[in-house]
């Protein structure tokens, strides 16, 4: 009965043990490859075959990934037959009734076993430790990291992006670019090759906003394109601890990060870029027309146009404080004080030397503090001299947030991008 006992034991321990080194494939699935194809050809398609597949197969797409997967592989084989000889040496234990030299023998096999499936179980715990660690330190040139989830073009939930021309995926990214970090979220469409509009959001009350209002700015510029096949880059730009126009470093190194980087790091080919903001993002964009050249800007109500007036108007009581007002008094001092301060943050300090063509929305039912330097702007930008073509649509009637309500301002954005 003691044998019996001990036999079932042993069993089930090699059972638990045997789980371990057995990789998880789900019978009946054919991996398909990130193209979508069952039958890959050539080394990273080979690797790409299992990388978004729940089998224990998924080797990241990596070199290292797929050779620890060999040797869990041959680990798992080599567990395998010592658990066979731990049942069948338990066996000859057990029915060995009166042949001491049976027992011992049986008893020295199970006892061999049970050390090589404790060794099989340190090389198995760190393999996985020192590849993990290999392909997390040296997994790529790019200095991002990124969440979401994706969906390839069958439909199929991929878990993470995979970035090649059959998948279409939302993430959101931390990017680093000349020491500059910043968070994206990417809306990537199927296609390897592709236009990209960078959208900037608004004010927000908090930085702790700024992935929302990113987000929003990303769903409310794509449902104004015609076009499916663009790629949107949103920015969440900081503004709440910063002075306020500081946050162009950010909506700078996001504008590099895809012209220069988002290729090699995404896995397509990048081809027209256009930037469109509204509000500050609208501030934004419009600066950085004075910086760098692109295809083409949308800025929609864009402002602050004067922070000098507006920040007057807050030190006055006239119009409710801001903390882009407070931030800049608590630096400079009152706009009396320190008046050049304010109007070199100002947008009307930006109207001039515009790199690529523009183009500007405004509502004429806006705020009065926009409204009240508009007219201005206008007037500065149209005689700029060094300036590519801008061009103006007011909507009448419309708000702050024109260009999302107005169809004709929609049929604007989406000439422009089409004639550029």
């Amino acid at each position: 009965m003691k044998k019996q006992i001990l036999y079932i034991a042993t069993i089930l321990i090699g059972v638990f043990i045997f789980t371990l080194f057995i990789p998880n494939i789900s019978i009946g699935e054919t991996p398909t490859s990130a193209t979508g194809t069952s039958n890959p050809t050539g080394l990273a398609d080979g690797l790409n075959v299992f990388k978004n597949t729940n089998s224990g197969l998924n080797t990241g797409g990596t070199l290292i990934g797929y050779i620890a997967n060999i040797i869990r592989w041959v680990l798992g084989l080599l567990g395998t037959v010592f658990f066979v000889i731990i049942v069948l040496q338990g066996y000859i234990y057990m029915t060995a009734v009166v042949d001491s030299s049976k027992t011992a023998s049986a008893i020295g096999a199970i006892s061999n076993a049970v050390i090589g499936l404790l060794i099989i179980m340190g090389a198995f715990l760190i393999t996985n430790y020192v590849t993990s660690a290999l392909i997390n330190s040296g997994g790529g040139a790019s200095t991002s990291t990124e969440t979401g989830t994706g969906t390839s073009a069958g439909g199929t939930d991929a878990g993470t992006p995979v970035t090649n021309d059959s998948t279409t995926y939302k993430t959101t990214r931390s990017i680093n670019y000349n020491g500059v970090n910043v968070d994206v979220i990417i809306d990537k469409p199927s296609i390897n090759e592709v236009d990209v509009l960078i959208t900037y959001h608004g004010t927000v009350e908090s930085d702790d906003a700024i992935l929302t209002a990113a987000d929003r700015t990303l769903t409310e510029f794509k449902n104004l394109l015609d076009s499916q096949n663009m790629m949107l880059v949103s920015v969440a730009h900081p503004q709440r601890n910063i002075l306020f126009g500081d946050n162009i470093k950010q909506a700078e190194a996001a504008f590099l990060w895809v012209k220069n980087q988002a290729s090699q790091d995404l896995g397509i080919t990048v081809n027209k870029i256009f930037l469109a903001g509204h509000s500050q993002g609208g501030y934004l964009v419009t600066r950085l027309n004075t910086m760098h050249q692109t295809n083409g800007v949308i800025a929609n109500a864009p402002g602050p146009l004067d922070l000098l007036y507006r920040c007057r108007l807050e030190e006055t009581g006239q119009e409710k404080a801001s903390y882009s007002c407070d931030n800049l008094r608590n630096e400079y001092g009152s706009t009396s004080a320190n008046p050049n301060a304010y109007s070199q943050r100002s947008l009307l300090n930006y109207n001039d030397s515009f790199k690529s063509d523009i183009l500007f929305v405004q509502g004429l039912a806006d705020s009065a503090i926009q409204l009240h330097s508009w007219p201005t702007f206008k007037n500065e930008i149209g005689n700029c001299a060094n300036c590519m073509a801008s061009k103006f649509v007011e909507v009448p009637g419309g708000k702050h947030g024109a260009i999302f309500a107005s169809e004709n301002a929609k049929s604007e954005l989406n000439n422009f991008i089409s004639n550029h």
